[in-house]
């Protein structure tokens, strides 16, 4: 049986214990002063688009093309900060998963199982 080719991750220098910082914020307007390249990795959960009540403190008022348009906007800026071999995760529901895949790869995000 022959061996499958097996890309090997990029070497990178690990970066020190506690030097990380985690920021919280309104999705565009925090992303928006962050310079371009300078995250290792984003992580995002948003509302999902679905009209689900009790997100609390957040809203859920966007649906349908107007929740896609609004994910693709912080999409991109996520893109525009993220270093070039940075991560980035998006947790969604599968109502989106197939328009912010399709997005995701336009903007040149490659997905990872």
């Amino acid at each position: 049986m022959a061996k499958k080719d097996v890309k090997k991750p990029v070497a990178r220098e690990p970066a020190p214990p506690g030097d990380f910082t985690i920021k919280k914020s309104k999705a565009v307007a925090g992303l928006e002063k962050l310079a371009d390249a300078s995250q290792d990795l984003i992580a995002t959960d948003p509302p999902w688009g679905i009209e689900w009540p009790g997100y609390g403190e957040f809203s859920d008022e966007l649906v349908g093309q107007e929740f896609t348009s609004w994910c693709i906007e912080w999409m991109l800026e996520c893109r525009r900060v993220l270093k070039p071999h940075g991560t980035f995760f998006l947790a969604i529901g599968p109502e989106h998963v197939s328009e912010l895949d399709v997005a995701a790869k336009s903007m040149g995000f490659h997905k990872r199982a």
